[in-house]
């Protein structure tokens, strides 16, 4: 099955992850649901480039990792650190393993064709996935299987009090039936955790169903935290269209 992992996601993930560690001052817990190979683990792990300025993580440029570049508009509290990581965890129907060379040949296939720099940085990810010490102070990229809404209030719950659960998730939710996109709305509701949506629609437990995208934002994510819309973002990464204070739709064509 169609699985793509893109790493870039990280990129406009990147700034949340930054608040969400500012508010608490803990280490995160990261709870990825539908990761695929889990290279959306690992936003400690890898460089970023916003608008063409410095680069953040050259360390681990320096090591292989790729460089994600974003560009963005709107003014979006762009990180000034990693985010520090206390644990990766993912849940999927069919997690896949990217140290396996007939797995890594699959999602390089899953790349369209022509998009040479999608396939590099997927290339570069992946050896950053299966070059992860056992020891990294973020620990090992953790993947279970199974339906998220029988994992994922396990998984929160398992997350110590000195680290933050932080649960996220691009493109999923989607693959739902709308009955379960609001079983899952009213689960995570009740956790004890931080919750990220990166989807082609606006999650929120305030509207009736998930309200479209404006048109003039046609094929962007739409990118809440703790259901609140924080950005617009790239499908794949590249573009982060911060409105936190924006205006939003209150009504549309619910999905």
């Amino acid at each position: 099955m169609t699985q793509t992992n893109e790493p870039a996601r990280c990129a406009t993930l990147l700034p949340v992850f930054e608040q969400i560690q500012s508010d608490s001052g803990k280490p995160l817990a990261l709870i990825e649901l539908g990761p695929s190979a889990g290279l959306c683990l690992l936003p400690d792990r890898f460089a970023y480039r916003y608008d063409g300025g410095d680069v953040l993580g050259a360390e681990n440029l320096a090591a292989g990792a790729p460089l994600l570049e974003c560009a963005t508009t709107g003014n979006p509290p762009l990180p000034t650190r990693l985010p520090e990581i206390a644990s990766r965890t993912g849940v999927d129907l069919n997690p896949l393993d990217g140290a396996d060379p007939e797995t890594a040949r699959w999602l390089k296939c899953l790349v369209w064709p022509g998009q040479t720099e999608r396939l590099d940085r997927l290339s570069a990810g992946l050896d950053v996935l299966t070059s992860l010490p056992r020891d990294d102070p973020g620990g090992p990229v953790t993947l279970v299987r199974g339906d998220l809404l029988a994992h994922v209030e396990t998984l929160v719950n398992a997350v110590p009090a000195e680290h933050t659960a932080v649960v996220y998730h691009s493109a999923v939710t989607s693959y739902l039936p709308p009955g379960l996109r609001h079983a899952f709305l009213e689960l995570v509701a009740t956790l004890d955790c931080r919750w990220i949506a990166n989807e082609g629609f606006f999650m929120s437990d305030a509207t009736d169903g998930e309200i479209a995208v404006p048109r003039e934002r046609s094929g962007m994510f739409v990118m809440t935290l703790d259901g609140v819309p924080q950005a617009y973002t790239h499908q794949h990464g590249v573009q982060l269209h911060w409105e936190a204070d924006g205006a939003w739709p209150e009504d549309g064509q619910s999905i």
